[in-house]
């Protein structure tokens, strides 16, 4: 047996024998069980680097096999090269779109398992509020703890611009669209839902993925404008959102196939004073919109190179 045969088979062995330390609990009655609660990931077990292309090449072929079928249902190629998600908080659901021949074609939604907060923008670290706007995802977490994780780019120029003109600091950061089922301010989709995510955006390429975050869908009914101390550019920046999601249309008689992997609830206010108009509001203000698509590709270019030269090495 060679040196690195014998190493490879050491590692095994003390990978194991941690397993059987921190996962074996006693059984009442004598005995032992093993918990589910597996105190270390797979690449600190093997002490493997992880990377982009090592979770894809684990991975990605079942988790293809689970998102493949819809893209071929719709008639469209895989994979996509530009993709758009469209998340609605109070809904509690995240949509999948692809642009294809010049227009944006709905794929597939899932649930969102949990998230914290409700409506109204994030403005603060600590305020556990999921963001709202548009943004882009700029980096990919193949180590994460919570599985697998996508980071967006809050604060986005908007986020920043606000802030300054209300002299607010400590904005906060490190927002993630991740698995498992817990969250707090950022949305936790579960394992299986993220490794479709995670391999479609890999795929992709972060550059090419939008992310739309609305407080609710406001291609169904006005925007809540009575938040407790709700700031004075909320109106511009729904109407912002609301031009949006105009672009993101879902058929009357589009098929219900959300996604869940169990019937975990996000904590979400709502508004019964919301009504519904035939069209999304429209505000007038072409320099968020400016603002905002400029950031957001700027971002974009800086998502692809750290991918590039950080996580697929």
């Amino acid at each position: 047996m060679d040196v690195d045969a014998c190493k490879r088979r050491c590692r095994i062995l003390t990978a194991l024998a941690v397993f059987v330390l921190f996962t074996a609990v006693p059984r009442q009655g004598g005995g032992f069980a093993f918990s589910n609660d597996y105190p270390l990931s797979y690449f600190e077990f093997f002490e493997e680097k992880p990377s982009v292309a090592g979770v894809i090449r684990k991975i990605g072929p079942r988790a293809e096999a689970r998102i493949k079928p819809f893209f071929e249902k719709a008639g469209l190629p895989y994979p996509s090269r530009r993709l758009a998600f469209v998340v609605l908080k109070e809904e509690k659901k995240l949509e999948v779109w692809t642009r294809y021949d010049g227009n944006w074609v709905h794929v597939r939604t899932y649930d969102i398992l949990a998230a914290s907060g409700s409506r109204g923008p994030k403005r603060k670290k600590g305020d556990y509020q999921v963001p709202e706007g548009i943004y882009q995802i700029v980096s990919l977490n193949p180590a994460s703890r919570f599985h697998l994780s996508m980071k967006i780019n809050y604060p986005n120029a908007y986020d920043l611009q606000m802030a300054r003109n209300e002299q607010r600091s400590n904005l906060g950061g490190d927002i993630f669209i991740h698995g498992k089922t817990r969250s707090h301010g950022c949305l936790a989709m579960g394992n299986k839902a993220i490794e479709e995510l995670f391999v479609l955006v890999a795929k992709t390429r972060p550059r090419n993925v939008k992310v739309v975050i609305a407080p609710h869908d406001l291609r169904k009914s006005d925007p809540a404008l009575n938040l407790p101390s709700q700031p004075s550019w909320l109106p511009d920046l729904y109407g912002v959102i609301g031009r949006e999601l105009a672009k993101f249309r879902l058929s009357e008689d589009a098929p219900e196939d959300s996604f869940s992997e169990n019937n975990s609830k996000m904590r979400m206010t709502a508004n019964p004073e919301a009504t519904v108009p035939k069209e999304p509001p429209v505000i007038n203000q072409p320099k968020v919109q400016e603002m905002l698509v400029r950031q957001n590709s700027e971002d974009g270019k800086a998502a692809d190179l750290q991918q590039e030269t950080v996580h697929l090495q």
